[in-house]
Formats: structure tokens, C-alpha cells, sequence
């Protein structure tokens, strides 16, 4: 070719590119065919890469023939797209993606799961969509193992029993014959009590707490709006000829949870090194004995010396290997801590055969006492506290701790477990007079050389709660039971005070808010609000039942069970607990409290200690307060220990009587 040619042809390409990527027409012809032009190409891409809100729009966008500008997609909203293909101006769907609007639980909207398909009494039934649109997620907690759960019916506001009706039933079947018997059962029913909470937009969580099955909850999360599509019908998948009928919820959906553990300062120590401890022996160390960690729970060695290490050497357990029956001794023995770790030298201080008290303590635990022995250790205490069901486990096994092929055959007890001997004291005369019943303890004491005082705490008022009674003087310079009594006051109301607290759920609406236990019944009737679950007696830490003696300190110890302001009528249940202790020694009283909740509530007022005392209305001292001394009392003026910035030490406030006690 020549230059000129190769020139010309040049020309003509720049010309036909020109109107290829310049022209603003759709189409252009070169040599004879028409060709698409760069505004067209790009015009199609993006109808095929374009987003529609009907299908309608899609195919209005695309022409339907040809290999080109024939794909579009149609939004699914908070969900999947779905692509299509504009046949002919019929639009042909090909596949789905999820959309940027996708979420952890919209991606569910559509699909089996949470639900699945499973065989029931030998039929597999078909699915239910609204189902599958609607439920976006189920977590089944505490489910036992062994069972399935399945979602059976859900109102939507169906006016079939009455009144809209949105309750749900849940069902729970056994795994092993669900697929030949099909039974189940409901666990929770259409009336079952639930709570909701607002998730994103139409989509709700609703949480379920069965009574039928211990430690079961169910927690279903929705898309109202889906349901809301056939407002008034029931979804039903609870018929035999129903789609869904078969279908359970995924087990992957199941969260086994075990039961609450309940650690106090002894529980605390259940498979821990404590009060066992690890140690060096003759230069080395043992492996742990698990069961006895498991076992052992608490030890107090009292009138260890210095320089002294106790540790455990043998459980028999109910052994028989010495005849005579099964042995339950155990083997104590004592080192000096100073050679332990070179020469593991150990004596005995306790042996099977010695003697013991056991004091039994929560379920299964128990306390064991030796507090004398036959060895050369005399005057050493050793107090064990362990969980005999553990122990049980291999009853008639010993545990062997003294042989150096045996696991903790170094372990000791933990120092901190030591106490220093009891110094003798001189014998006193005890400081208080008592008498008991199965309902009311009576307390004297001497209050002068010349007074006594006496306090009667019991079971009261129309809760027959445990609270201070009538308080009494007597002149008299010998502490007596007897004698003639001047009352200062009789019992009247509470000392130990009532609540104002209200239950979160499931409540009867309750009206104006009323104080329930203490002194305090239903509306000023006879019916109790609280009830108390137990109550014991100590005089110097030895249990009472009845009885007259003499202590230098008496503790009661009790428990109650309250009801709420809006669950003492219709829907009467207790829904809180206190666990009290009250200590007397002469000349005063020391309560401790503890309050635990049975449910969710609100406390909206603790009334705590009160006093009703019109015995002893003549004057008042406030400790550390404003004023230096005793003042009048003013049955109509407030009185008070002063600012609290300006007097922040103020701590008590004893009252008098006339007769000055």
C-alpha cells in the first residue's frame, strides 16, 4: 500500500471511531452495517445492571431480544434481588443474591430455617411459606436433651376464642419416636404470657418462659409485617393435613443450659485447691486428688502451734477392708513445716478409730467435729466440712492421701485454715435470762443494778412474721423470768419493715400501691401478703427448741417469702425472699438482712428497721449529732441529729423513759 492509501484508510477508521464513541443516535452505519454506538452500549449496561422496584419497570427498561440489554433486577427489599431475563417482554427469573440491605436475620425471610423439615409419625409434610417468610430466627435455652420443639400455631389476632387472640404454641416431642408415634405435647399454649421486644422495623422478638418444663425458654424473633399480610387467620401448622404439620424447629437452634449454680463461701470451693493445698513433700509434689477437691469444702484446725502443717492422710468411706463393717473414720496426721519439704516426715494426730460429732448442714453437705484425740496431739480441733454425696459416689472405696504412690500424698491443709489455740477464760455469770416456745423467745437482762429489761420477739400480726414484741422494765436487782412487769410498749406494728415492691411481669395490675409484709395484710383484712418459711433459736450457737436457760447471746435466725403490691389478689405469688438475723446481748440488738428476688420486680420502697416505742418518750440522744447530750422529745416537732455535711459521724439515737432506762 502507499502512503497516501495508508493515510486515507487511517482517516476513515478516526471518522468511524468518531461516530462510534461521539454520536448522540443509537445506532450508526459503517460500510454498509448498522453497528450500536457507545451511548447505546453504555445505555444498555446500565438497564442490565439496574435496580428495579417492579418487574413491570425492568422490562420497560430492556428490549427482549438479541443477546443484549435482556437482564435486569427487581429489589426483594431488605433481602434477596432477584435477576430476571426479558424474554420477549416476559420476565424469566434466573437466580437471587442478597442485597447490600441484608441482615443476619432477613437473610432467613424465605427460607427453611429456623424451621426444618423432619418425618412425623412416617409422613413428611409440605412447608408453609408465611412461616418460612415470617420467622427469621428461634433459640430454644435449657432444651432437655432427647426432644424436639417445633412452632405449632400462632393467632394473628384470629377472633375464634374470643377477643384477638396473638398467642403461639410451642409443642415438644421425643426424638426417638417422633418419627413413628408423632406425639407431642404443648409446652407452651396460646395463653402462655410472653414479652416482646421491638427488634428493627416490623421485626419483633417474643420470649416465652414454660412452667412445664424446668428451665425452658423459648425466644422467637419475626417479621409482623409478613403475618400482618393475612391479619385474622390463624397460622396453623398443628393439623395432621397442614403444610408444616411435620416440620420442628432446627436442633441447631437448641442451647442445652445448665441450672444455675449457686456459689456461697463454701460452694465456692467445689473442685478448687482449697482447702487443700498443694505442697512439697521430701522434695516433691503430688497430682491433685480430684474427688476430695470436689468433696472437701471447708476445714477449720483449731490449736495448731507454729511451725505445724495438718493434712489429710485417709477417708475410709465406708470400707470394709477391717472388718467390723464399714468404716467412715478418717486419718489426720501433723508435720513440722520447717522439714516437711526435706524429709516428708508426718505423725498421726487423728486416727480412724477416734470419735466424732457430724452437724449437718445444706442438702447434702455436713460438718464433722474431732475434738479430742487419742494421740499425743491432744487439745487440736479439726472442723471438715465436705459433700457426702460426692463421696457416695465410690462408697466403700478409701481414699488413700498417705501412700507417696497416691495422689496428694503431699497435699496439706491450707495454713490459712489454722487457728491459734482458745485462751481459757475465767467463768462469768451469763448475761441473759431466756425463755422459748415453739413461737416466741422472752430475753432478760440486766439494764442497772437496780432494772431489768425484758424483750419478747416471736412470730406476729397477720403474716405471723418473726419481729419484736412487748417491751418490759422490772426493779429488781436479780435477773428473773418472774416478778411483777411494767410494760413500756405493747406490740403494735413492724419493726422489721415492710416493702413496696411490685412485680415486673405477669402482674394483676395491683391498683394503688400497698406495703406488703411485715405487719401488713391485704387492704387492712386478715389475709397475709408474706408467709415465713423458717425460723430457729440459738443461745450461745447451740440450737434451741424450747426451754428456759441462761446465754451470754442469743441469735434467731428466719426467712419470709413476700408478695407484691399487684400479686397479693388475683395472681397471688411470692416474688421475694429475706433471709434476717437478729443477735441480742444485753443492752442491745444487731440485725442483719439480706433480700433476694424470685423475679424480676421493682422496689420502690424498703421500710427497714423501724420503732414503735412509747415506753420510753422523754428524751432522745443522737451520737455525735448536733446536740451534746439528751433533749426532750417533741411528740409534734421533727427531730433529727443536724445536717449531715455538718455532722456526718451521727450513728444511733438512744431513747428514755421516765424511769430513765
Amino acid at each position: 500500500m502507499s502512503g497516501a492509501s495508508d493515510l486515507q484508510l487511517f482517516e476513515q477508521l478516526v471518522l468511524n471511531a468518531n461516530e462510534l464513541f461521539l454520536s448522540n443516535a443509537d445506532f450508526v452505519v459503517i460500510n454498509g452495517i448498522s453497528k450500536p454506538t457507545l451511548k447505546k452500549i453504555y445505555a444498555e449496561f446500565l438497564a442490565s445492571v439496574g435496580v428495579y422496584l417492579t418487574i413491570a419497570d425492568g422490562l420497560a427498561a430492556t428490549n427482549g431480544t438479541g443477546t443484549n440489554n435482556r437482564f435486569f433486577t427487581v429489589s426483594g427489599g431488605d433481602n434477596l434481588d432477584t435477576r430476571y431475563r426479558n424474554d420477549a417482554g416476559t420476565a424469566v427469573a434466573i437466580g437471587q443474591a442478597m442485597n447490600a440491605a441484608v441482615s443476619a436475620l432477613t437473610i432467613n425471610a424465605g427460607k427453611a430455617f429456623p424451621l426444618k423439615s423432619a418425618n412425623r409419625a412416617g409422613s413428611v409434610s409440605a412447608e408453609l411459606p408465611v412461616a418460612s417468610k415470617a420467622v427469621l430466627d428461634i433459640k430454644v435455652i435449657g432444651n432437655p436433651a432427647g426432644k424436639f420443639v417445633r412452632f405449632a400455631w400462632y393467632g394473628n389476632g384470629t377472633t375464634a376464642f374470643g377477643a384477638p387472640d396473638y398467642g403461639m404454641i410451642f409443642e415438644a416431642a421425643d426424638t426417638a419416636t417422633y418419627g413413628s408415634t408423632g406425639v407431642a405435647t404443648q409446652v407452651i399454649t396460646r395463653v402462655t404470657p410472653w414479652v416482646e421486644v421491638a427488634i428493627s422495623g416490623t421485626i419483633v422478638t417474643r420470649i416465652y418462659r414454660t412452667t412445664t418444663v424446668d428451665g425452658l425458654l423459648i425466644s422467637i424473633t419475626y417479621d409482623k409485617a409478613v403475618f400482618d399480610q393475612t391479619a385474622g387467620t390463624a397460622v396453623v401448622l398443628n393439623g395432621p393435613t397442614l403444610p408444616g404439620y411435620s416440620w420442628v424447629i432446627d436442633p441447631v437452634c437448641y442451647l442445652p443450659m445448665a441450672p444455675a449454680r449457686v456459689l456461697d463461701s463454701l460452694k465456692v470451693n467445689v473442685g478448687v485447691n482449697f482447702p487443700l493445698a498443694s505442697y512439697s513433700r521430701a522434695g516433691a509434689v503430688s497430682a491433685a486428688e480430684s474427688r476430695l477437691n470436689r468433696a472437701i469444702l471447708d476445714a477449720k484446725i483449731t490449736g495448731v502451734e507454729d511451725g505445724k502443717l495438718v493434712r489429710l492422710a485417709y477417708v475410709a468411706n465406708g470400707t470394709t477392708a477391717f472388718g467390723g463393717g464399714p468404716n467412715y473414720g478418717m486419718i489426720f496426721e501433723i508435720a513440722d513445716a520447717a522439714t516437711y519439704n526435706t524429709t516428708g516426715t508426718a505423725v498421726p494426730l487423728i486416727n480412724r478409730l477416734d470419735s466424732w460429732q457430724e452437724v449437718p448442714g445444706e442438702g447434702t453437705l455436713v460438718t464433722r467435729y474431732y475434738r479430742q484425740t487419742t494421740q499425743a496431739q491432744g487439745g487440736i480441733t479439726v472442723a471438715i466440712t465436705y459433700d457426702k454425696a460426692v463421696l457416695a459416689e465410690i462408697d466403700g472405696t478409701p481414699i488413700v492421701l498417705n501412700n507417696q504412690s497416691y495422689p496428694a500424698y503431699s497435699w496439706i491443709f491450707d495454713p490459712a485454715c489454722y487457728r491459734p489455740a482458745e485462751k481459757p477464760v475465767a467463768a462469768k455469770t451469763k448475761g441473759l435470762l431466756y425463755s422459748a416456745t415453739a413461737d416466741e423467745l422472752t430475753v432478760v437482762w440486766r439494764y442497772s443494778d437496780t432494772k431489768l429489761m425484758r424483750i419478747k420477739i416471736g412470730r406476729y400480726g397477720p403474716n405471723l412474721l418473726n419481729d419484736i414484741g412487748e417491751i418490759a422494765e422490772q426493779v429488781s436487782s436479780t435477773l428473773t423470768l418472774s416478778g411483777t412487769w411494767t410494760v413500756l410498749a405493747a406490740r403494735f406494728t413492724d419493726w422489721i419493715g415492710p416493702y413496696q415492691v411490685t412485680a415486673v411481669n405477669n402482674g394483676d395490675g395491683g391498683g394503688t400501691v400497698q406495703s406488703t409484709g411485715g405487719n401488713h395484710p391485704i387492704n387492712n383484712t386478715t389475709t397475709p401478703t408474706a408467709e415465713q418459711l423458717e425460723r430457729s433459736v440459738y443461745a450461745d450457737g447451740g440450737l434451741l427448741v424450747t426451754g428456759n436457760g441462761q446465754a451470754d447471746e442469743m441469735v434467731i435466725k428466719w426467712a419470709n417469702r413476700v408478695m407484691g403490691h399487684n400479686t397479693m389478689t388475683t395472681a397471688r405469688r411470692y416474688i421475694l425472699r429475706e433471709d434476717l438475723m437478729l443477735r441480742i446481748r444485753p443492752g442491745s440488738f444487731e440485725v442483719h438482712g439480706e433480700i433476694t428476688a424470685l423475679e424480676d420486680i421493682v422496689i420502690g420502697n424498703y421500710f427497714g428497721l423501724q420503732c414503735y416505742d412509747p415506753g420510753h418518750d422523754q428524751t432522745i440522744h443522737f451520737f455525735n449529732g448536733q446536740d451534746n447530750g439528751r433533749v426532750a422529745i417533741t411528740p409534734t416537732v421533727a427531730q433529727y441529729s443536724g445536717n449531715p455535711a455538718t455532722y456526718p459521724n451521727a450513728w444511733g439515737c438512744p431513747f428514755a423513759a421516765a424511769s430513765a432506762i
